[in-house]
């Protein structure tokens, strides 16, 4: 529902990604599960996102920086999953 937890971090992540350009030009599906919480996937070879719940802001920031810094050079197509859940780490999952 409306009202419910999960929707609430769906809205917050949504409207963090709006305000990061990067963000949403990058991001093509959204979706909510209970594990892994908010998850995305890229419109570029749809890797997957976990973005998980809150700090969504700081969470696009790191995005935006793993983008620009690794994904640039390495491609898209180098990655099956991006872990952006844990502070200040990303752990990722290669092709």
């Amino acid at each position: 529902t409306l009202r419910s937890d999960s929707y609430r971090q769906v809205e917050d992540f949504l409207i963090a990604a709006q305000e990061n350009k990067l963000g949403w030009i990058t991001i093509s599906e959204v979706s909510w599960n209970e594990s892994e919480g908010v998850v995305a996937l890229t419109y570029e070879n749809g890797v997957k996102l976990l973005f998980g719940n809150d700090q969504f802001e700081e969470k696009m920031k790191n995005w935006e920086a793993f983008y620009t810094d690794v994904i640039s050079k390495k491609g898209m197509a180098a990655f099956t999953s991006i872990d952006l859940r844990f502070e200040d780490q990303i752990v990722t999952r290669n092709s």
